[in-house]
């Protein structure tokens, strides 16, 4: 009966759990945020008016973007009873923690606890929206994985593997190859104390081992293989299939449009010299660039996107579009996975092409996206439906002044936004790096080439201490912050030659990055831009 003992004891318990490097966070189910965003297109947001804005321009920034917020999420082909379930673990030295995430239908259920507890389990509702509960599931994982837990087997599917005819054993009698054929699990022994879980998914093979974990970063989801696939589905079979798909990777440059790059226009940094008032503004997608030229969609370099035929059919064949491949914010290596593929998957249905310029088109950027509207209006009609329009157009609005940016930008961090854009109004197009276009972050950020590896030391010893990075005006500097336990390793670092993406807080005299960060791989960005190269 005792209450204020009660609390003395939870307050030393959260006490001593944050010392060990937990943080507060809220439970999804407590998530109103999160319920409130859609992922899938985002929306203009709103700051409070300082001052009003021209009628006549308020007008026509409508007239654009009155359809972008409203478009309906896009949905993966829906199977209400079928589960997809991901386990995780995470045994780092004294911690032996579990995390699982089940996701069917429109409903994702989280458990996490102790291994070889029930855990606790709590499950978010997406109201039918499947392709929201399958982003969500899809993070989730990816956060997860950056804390250190890796894909694992569950007791429970121990268990289920022996009694139940979805799963193999290898052990057991049978034609494995056969099993794993027809999408079923088969249960490998492995070094580590639980058996490895192999599947075969849309386009390619996956096994829970930490080898396959590690090659899936380097070579993609379709080219990767392990030791326990080739002994499931044999050396030769595993062989052709990673040849086939690193052949086609490898023969995408014989079909690069060299045009591309010189169409697209790229930002400068903004900075508080520069006078915002007038521009027009829009938040910056974390997502994959893509040019549509007419007929096909192409990366920034120059590399054609292999998007189905179905994602493609209701953009216009007589404009020129420029956009994102965006699947929501804080998901750009989900994104990546996804249309870096060379299968065309029903994957592509959680993606959605946001548009925001239409190079093509004379004068200034709201002229250029008043044409794209209509071309996206007149698309939307001849739908048969409005889901099977994959494309839509990003919102934007008139910047006011200083303080109404600085609001912007507030907001936009505070809903995981990776931060603005602003165009000049009456500039035409141009491509290449433009002072007409600025991005806007709390920090700054660039891309850099990997050059090579600098051996850790300490703690990192044995491992990649940091990657020796190269920039695009020759500035050589070091970047060990943000990597990864997996990307420290020899195999999973960021080969020489591999364009990343890195933060910083300012530049020296001598024009050298002050505390890099890596942020992420970008193989949409050619490397030829470099001066290594």
């Amino acid at each position: 009966g005792d209450m204020d003992a009660a609390s003395k004891f939870a307050a030393k318990t959260v006490g001593e759990k944050e010392k060990k490097g937990y943080v507060h966070v809220a439970r999804p189910e407590d998530s109103d945020l999160a319920e409130s965003v859609d992922a899938s297109t985002p929306a203009p947001v709103t700051a409070p008016a300082k001052k009003s804005m021209p009628k006549k321009e308020t007008e026509r920034i409508a007239s654009v973007t009155k359809d972008a917020a409203a478009m309906p999420t896009s949905s993966v082909a829906s199977k209400p009873s079928a589960k997809d379930v991901k386990y995780l673990e995470c045994t780092d030295g004294t911690s032996r923690k579990f995390y699982e995430v089940t996701v069917q239908g429109d409903q994702v259920t989280l458990r996490y606890g102790r291994i070889g507890t029930d855990g606790i389990a709590s499950t978010k509702g997406f109201n039918g929206d499947a392709a929201a509960a399958a982003r969500f599931a899809l993070k989730t994982v990816a956060e997860k994985e950056k804390k250190g837990y890796n894909y694992a087997v569950s007791s429970a599917d121990t268990e289920d593997a022996d009694a139940s005819a979805n799963t193999a054993d290898v052990t057991s009698s049978g034609n494995l190859s056969e099993d794993l054929e027809n999408g079923l699990k088969v249960f490998i022994k492995g070094s580590s104390a639980m058996p490895y879980t192999l599947k075969k998914f849309n386009g390619g093979y996956s096994c829970s081992c930490p080898g396959w974990a590690i090659q899936v970063h380097i070579k993609g989801v379709q080219a990767t293989s392990c030791k326990h696939l080739k002994l499931v589905r044999g050396e030769e079979t595993e062989a052709e299939r990673c040849q086939a798909f690193a052949g086609a990777k490898n023969t995408s440059s014989a079909h690069k449009d060299t045009s591309i790059p010189g169409k697209i226009s790229l930002a400068q940094q903004w900075t508080a010299s520069t006078d915002p008032t007038g521009y027009i503004m829009s938040e910056k997608l974390d997502g994959m660039r893509a040019y549509w030229n007419g007929k096909k969609l192409w990366t920034r370099s120059g590399l054609p996107i292999i998007a189905p035929e179905w994602f493609l059919a209701a953009l216009p064949s007589d404009l020129h579009l420029d956009g994102e491949l965006f699947l929501g914010r804080q998901m750009f290596d989900e994104c990546m996975s996804i249309a870096r593929r060379t299968d065309a998957s029903e994957e592509w249905k959680q993606l959605k092409y946001i548009v925001f310029d239409a190079p093509t088109v004379k004068g200034g950027i709201m002229n250029r996206l008043e044409r794209a509207q209509a071309s996206f209006e007149s698309a939307r009609a001849a739908a048969a439906s409005a889901s099977s329009v994959y494309w839509s157009i990003h919102p934007q609005q008139v910047c006011r002044d200083m303080d109404h940016l600085l609001e912007e930008l507030a907001l936009i961090e505070a809903q995981g936004g990776e931060g603005l854009m602003l165009r000049s109004a009456s500039a035409v197009h141009r491509g290449g790096r433009s002072s007409d276009l600025l991005k806007v972050k709390s920090f700054h950020d660039d891309e850099a080439l990997v050059t090579a590896h600098e051996d850790g030391k300490g703690k990192y010893q044995g491992q990649v201490g940091s990657l020796v990075c190269i920039t695009k005006t020759g500035a050589r500097f070091k970047c060990g912050s943000g990597l990864t336990d997996a990307m420290r390793t020899k195999r999973g670092a960021p080969p020489p030659g591999t364009v990343i993406t890195f933060k910083y807080f300012e530049l020296t005299k001598d024009g050298i990055p002050r505390f890099p960060t890596f942020l992420r791989v970008r193989p949409d960005v050619g490397k030829e831009v470099f001066p290594e190269v």
